[in-house]
């Protein structure tokens, strides 16, 4: 079978960065002194290949050693923690640079200010990073919420006595969600209301998402690959089954793709694309157990 990959398929290079550094940091110490202070990315099977390498994750830091040095996530971490644990440990800060840029950036416009908007989802790690950067603010995750946001906006930020609303995106979010988040608001609530917004989605991803969907026309099959823990993972999924013609896969790696049990002789060509938090040996797998078929 061939077998077809997106040139930006894989690790992002926020992602790639952390990575290197971490590494790098932990040739330096003693085996065992790196913690990864929750999931570095939102992959299962990278977790486990830290956890070859003496970096061990955790959720609790409470009974780790003072001196022991703490990797933060790529997708940042409230900055009020962060404060506290840099007292505690020696900490390796792996936030990706497009996070960190969406940080200080509401963190700006709240000092000058506005009310935050951010379009996302509630519970992902980087969301909860990005609020607490800000003083007043609402999280829209869906168009029921943002039907509520625009019913009551007026209301809400008179009595907090806001006249600017400062609107960003979670880095891995739906552009056409973040769109419509913004034209609805500007339609709605920009009478007496400043509306000031930043296009916050990692172009590396939408650039690889566009890629991938022209070269699904080419594909007889399409695999996506990644954990159903990472927003951007499902995404690309979502994006590329909305093709009815073709069969879309998702498999966390190549175990699960042989348990689908799939008649793949059928097929001449695979389109194979992984997400922003999959490495690169996991797909390699993949792509030699397609190509040997």
């Amino acid at each position: 079978m061939q077998v077809i990959i997106p040139k930006l398929s894989g690790f992002c290079p926020g992602v790639r960065n952390a990575e290197k550094k971490l590494l790098q940091e932990n040739k330096k110490v003693k085996p065992g002194r790196i913690y990864a202070y929750g999931n570095i990315i939102n992959n299962t099977n990278y977790i486990k290949y830290l956890a070859e390498q003496d970096i061990n994750t955790v959720e609790n830091v409470n009974s780790l050693a003072k001196d022991s040095y703490l990797a933060i996530r790529t997708h940042g971490i409230d900055k009020n923690e962060e404060a506290r644990l840099q007292k505690e440990f020696k900490l390796i800060d792996l936030t990706c640079v497009n996070v960190k840029r969406v940080q200080l950036s509401i963190r700006d416009h709240t000092e000058q200010g506005y009310f935050i908007v951010i379009t996302g989802k509630k519970n992902h790690p980087e969301i909860k990073g990005l609020i607490s950067y800000a003083r007043d603010f609402m999280v829209i995750e869906t168009n029921t919420e943002l039907e509520q946001f625009l019913k009551h906006c007026t209301v809400l930020l008179a009595k907090k006595k806001y006249q600017k609303i400062f609107i960003v995106s979670q880095t891995t979010g739906s552009r056409d969600f973040f769109e419509n988040t913004v034209n609805r608001i500007k339609n709605t609530c920009a009478q007496d209301i400043e509306i000031t917004t930043s296009d916050s989605i990692c172009p590396i991803t939408n650039r690889k998402e566009e890629e991938a969907l022209q070269l699904q026309q080419r594909a007889d099959i399409t695999f996506v690959v990644g954990d159903t823990l990472s927003s951007n993972a499902n995404k690309l999924f979502n994006i590329l089954a909305k093709t009815k013609e073709k069969a879309v896969y998702f498999v966390a790696d190549l175990q699960e793709l042989i348990n689908l049990r799939l008649d793949l002789k059928r097929y001449k060509r695979a389109l194979l694309v992984s997400s922003a938090s999959t490495p690169l040996f996991i797909e390699d797998q993949i792509r030699k157990y397609l190509e040997s078929i």
